[in-house]
């Protein structure tokens, strides 16, 4: 994969959208190694597809340097018009209002939408998808988790389930972070995207009190999958739409979509095109400090951009380089430290020394 996306060239964009494709993703501030991974993978793969990059929560620097990159468009996702859960990103509350929002948007314009999280990247062409969503309508993938017991009882009560309606037979959860939709099918927004909103903007349903101390609960993939199974709706269950780093190495030459998440190394972002001129405007170097309200509070080994700045300079380094390069400064500090109290006792102790060695000598 990698020595592949070394000795490619790429020429973006050569082709045009026959399909009237639309990819969304989504992203905050810690997230942003994985969405360049995600542009990468599909500048690489699908090049004429135009992405739309819902931003979350992203420091200025970062949202200019995505401005920066060929055929993306950025929108500031409105958390201040919804409920505070909604800003609250780990119960995923705005993903089913971003769907919703996107569908009404081209509605009128018959717009193929692909969604996919931020931590996935494309390994082939998504044509066979793309394919789906138009005769089908959407497109769903299934995921490795039961929704027996990946969901809050709450949950179930919400949406009028329960939980001994998926205790038999093998109700995998439909992957949350994967979906695809055509604007023309009104019969996904009534389904699927109305009753989700509507649990989306309820506490108990998407996210209540229990499960944030459940290390199991899926919030908005749990609610999808709760309405994907009363509306009867097909789910792919073809692992190479859904694969992870626990998929068969055979499917490694068919995989279409892969889960990397906080994986190193990223390895599509070396594939990320940018434009040929694109210089930083003054508003970067401000001393505005981040905004910290739409963070994930995880901290991710290859994830999370750590800003450091000294007066006016200011650089953003991965937060494994950061400590990395703090353990260096420590040694040096130490070993300056060492050097130094060697320096002091040879000042103390050298005349002594010489004294000793005289009174021997005498």
């Amino acid at each position: 994969m990698i020595s592949t996306l070394h000795t490619r060239t790429t020429v973006f964009p050569t082709s045009t959208n026959p399909h009237n494709v639309l990819l969304v993703t989504a992203a905050s501030a810690q997230f942003i190694d994985r969405l360049e991974n995600l542009i990468g993978s599909i500048h690489f793969h699908e090049p004429h597809i135009p992405i739309l990059v819902f931003d979350l929560g992203m420091t200025d620097a970062q949202r200019f340097r995505l401005s920066c990159i060929v055929n993306i468009e950025i929108e500031q996702f409105p958390f201040e018009i919804y409920l505070a859960h909604v800003s609250d990103l780990n119960t995923f509350a705005y993903k089913a209002l971003l769907w919703k929002e996107i569908f009404e948007k081209y509605r009128c314009k018959s717009k193929t939408i692909f969604y996919l999280d931020a931590g996935t990247e494309l390994r082939s062409s998504i044509e066979p998808i793309i394919q789906t969503i138009q005769t089908q309508g959407y497109f769903l993938t299934r995921q490795k988790t039961l929704i027996f017991n990946h969901t809050d009882e709450q949950t179930f009560i919400a949406l009028k389930m329960t939980r001994n309606q998926f205790n038999t037979g093998n109700h995998y959860q439909t992957a949350g972070g994967i979906v695809g939709f055509n604007t023309n099918f009104s019969n996904f927004y009534n389904d699927i995207l109305i009753p989700f909103v509507t649990c989306s903007l309820n506490t108990d349903c998407i996210a209540p009190m229990n499960s944030y101390l459940s290390t199991t609960h899926r919030f908005d993939q749990s609610v999808l999958s709760i309405l994907v199974y009363k509306a009867n709706y097909k789910v792919e269950n073809d692992e190479k739409f859904y694969g992870d780093f626990g998929s068969p190495v055979e499917l490694d030459g068919s995989m279409v979509i892969f889960s990397r998440r906080w994986h190193c190394p990223k390895v599509y972002v070396a594939a990320v095109v940018f434009r040929s001129k694109c210089d930083y405007p003054l508003i970067l170097h401000s001393r505005r400090h981040m905004k910290m309200i739409h963070e994930h509070k995880t901290v991710y080994s290859c994830g999370t951009l750590t800003i450091i700045k000294i007066r006016s300079f200011q650089i953003e380094l991965p937060v494994y380089q950061v400590h990395v390069l703090i353990y260096i400064i420590y040694i040096l500090i130490m070993i300056c430290v060492y050097c130094a109290i060697l320096y002091i006792l040879s000042l103390l102790l050298l005349p002594k020394l010489i004294k000793t060695t005289e009174t021997i000598d005498f």
